[in-house]
């Protein structure tokens, strides 16, 4: 990181920068929703009363803490459906593979069980 290149990169790359969040780059998404929601009315002349969610809660628990609208105005949370079609489809191939036997002594994979297919049909 100490060569002639990266230091002449940098020292074009500090002017150019227009960095604007300082923290880690997971609450980076957080933070700039919660700033999205706090001037909305003010830059833009609306409310946002519904989010759309890809399941991350940290984001939404912060938009809803920062109570942007005040006290009369809730913000409702929308699952994204592509979301919640993968996060199900990623516990339904573990259940699979941790599972062993069913009551009735077969697995819960295999023909007309859970297949790989069911699961992404």
């Amino acid at each position: 990181m100490g060569s002639p290149a990266y230091k002449k990169w940098k020292i074009f790359h500090v002017k150019e920068c227009l960095k604007n969040h300082n923290g880690s780059a997971g609450m980076m998404e957080t933070v700039g929703m919660v700033r999205i929601f706090q001037r909305s009315l003010i830059i833009r002349s609306v409310r946002y009363t519904s989010y759309i969610g890809d399941g991350d809660s940290k984001t939404f628990s912060s938009i809803t803490a920062s109570n942007p609208y005040g006290e009369d105005i809730t913000v409702s949370k929308i699952e994204c459906v592509g979301h919640v079609q993968k996060r199900m489809g990623t516990r339904l191939r573990k259940l699979k593979q941790m599972s062993s036997k069913l009551s009735d002594g077969k697995s819960i994979g295999g023909k007309g069980r859970l297949t790989d297919r069911m699961i992404d049909f």
